[in-house]
């Protein structure tokens, strides 16, 4: 019987296995672990827009763990130029640019800056379109009401399903031209697309 193991001695062998990590889950949980805080301090810089967050937070690192988190700051920071927020998307380029440099990078931001005043110019069109197409139709229908005068106001588009409409599709359109530029960005920087 000596061969013969007690339940209690196979089953602190088994819970000496368990604490034990493989070199693969181990470098999983550093990827996972330093992505994050990349992340974290994406999140912090675009909140705040000053450099020395990212540098900063980026030194406290060397070697493999400061590579991992500076390819989660810049998967986030290119995920931020898609929301579709110009102040935000210029401030993500410009990290970018602090991390990877000028380069081909400063084609890309320049095209994000003429997509977004693109953008503001037709939805200014837009606004003027569909506002004077909502007012023709209502004053059709006002007249004939036989309402007129003072009684009919200016209208108010914020009201509107049809400004609602025309928004969402001009944000669709700048969205795919967007994601367009931001998987450009990401095979330029070599990090994948997450």
């Amino acid at each position: 019987m000596g061969n013969m193991k007690s339940a209690f001695e196979r089953a602190w062998e088994r819970a000496e296995g368990l604490g034990k990590l493989t070199p693969q889950e181990i470098r999983e949980r550093k990827e996972e672990e330093f992505t994050l805080i990349g992340q974290g301090l994406a999140q912090r810089y675009l909140e705040h827009g000053h450099h020395d967050v990212l540098q900063e937070g980026l030194d406290k690192y060397g070697g493999e763990e400061k590579e991992i988190a500076i390819k989660g700051v810049l998967s986030s920071l290119v995920a931020a130029i898609e929301r579709g927020d110009y102040e935000i998307a210029a401030r993500a380029m410009a990290g970018i640019q602090t991390l990877k440099g000028n380069g081909p990078i400063r084609e890309i931001a320049e095209e994000v800056e003429v997509i977004f005043q693109e953008y503001e110019e037709a939805k200014q069109q837009r606004y003027e379109k569909v506002k004077g197409q909502l007012e023709r139709e209502e004053r059709e229908i006002l007249h004939q009401l036989r309402i007129s005068g003072s009684a009919v106001e200016e209208v108010n588009l914020e009201v509107s399903g049809a400004w609602d409409r025309a928004c969402a599709e001009l944000r669709s359109q700048l969205g795919e031209r967007l994601h367009q530029l931001t998987k450009q960005l990401l095979d330029l920087l070599s990090i994948g697309q997450t």
